[in-house]
């Protein structure tokens, strides 16, 4: 029998929810200190981590890519998912360098592919759109 709309509940759910993201975030905190390597392996992991236990997600993604790639095998959808999670996972993690990280931290560990130094036609820098912001 399903369960009767409750406000109660409702607040309950997003009490939890924001516990969970809280731990989230002081997780991904405390990992920021680690070397961008073996950040970059444990993010690869957590989004393995989430491929396997995001049933709804990973039917999301499936279905995406079985309708923009229909000329792809299943395998090969099956493997770019797989590849989507993990630097979904990296990314996840290596966003803790551009939250809490030093900007010497945050400049060494990110870097850009333009054309800008192919002689293009303006010598701006290219614009990011991050939580980051040098000052």
């Amino acid at each position: 029998m399903p369960r009767r709309f409750n406000v109660r509940n409702r607040h309950q759910s997003r009490h939890e929810h924001l516990i969970i993201v809280r731990i989230g975030l002081i997780i991904i905190r405390a990992l920021h200190f680690l070397p961008l390597a073996l950040l970059s392996r444990i993010g690869a992991a957590l989004g393995m981590l989430l491929y396997a236990l995001a049933r709804a997600r990973r039917h999301v993604v499936q279905t995406n890519l079985k309708l923009c790639f229909p000329e792809l095998t299943d395998d090969t959808r099956r493997k770019l998912a797989r590849k989507h999670f993990r630097a979904f996972g990296r990314s996840l993690l290596e966003h803790g360098i551009l939250w809490w990280g030093s900007k010497e931290r945050v400049r060494t560990a990110s870097y850009c592919r333009s054309a800008c130094g192919r002689g293009s036609v303006s010598r701006r820098p290219p614009r990011f759109s991050g939580g980051y912001r040098p000052s």
